[in-house]
């Protein structure tokens, strides 16, 4: 059983000071709806990171807009999580929750994970 879809950002987004377009905005939108057409209640946006985490990496998710029918998981304004977002979601929407996938290639680079 799914618990979530996984949605990609672009991989520019993974990139220090990397953002998205609003045209890709606009394609992970659609596919946010299409979801929810299908029945998903809880998809995740993942970025995907090569090596070293920076602060600057994170800032994609102040760029995320508002999508139809869809309550995000976290407060745009202060990067916040909000509590009980995946239980509070109104009928007929779907929450959005933010996924961060560290690709680490040397062992090195991997200490502050821990």
């Amino acid at each position: 059983m799914f618990y979530d879809l996984n949605i990609p950002l672009p991989e520019a987004a993974g990139k220090a000071g990397g953002h998205v377009s609003s045209q890709e905005w606009a394609q992970i939108a659609q596919t946010v709806e299409q979801a929810r057409v299908l029945g998903y209640s809880v998809v995740a946006l993942n970025l995907t990171l090569q090596g070293k985490l920076a602060p600057e990496h994170l800032s994609v998710w102040n760029t995320t807009p508002e999508f139809k029918n869809a309550q995000l998981s976290w407060d745009r304004a202060t990067g916040a999580r909000v509590g009980g977002a995946t239980r509070s979601v109104g009928r007929g929407k779907i929450c959005v929750l933010r996924r961060l996938t560290a690709v680490i290639g040397d062992a090195t680079q991997g200490h502050s994970l821990a």
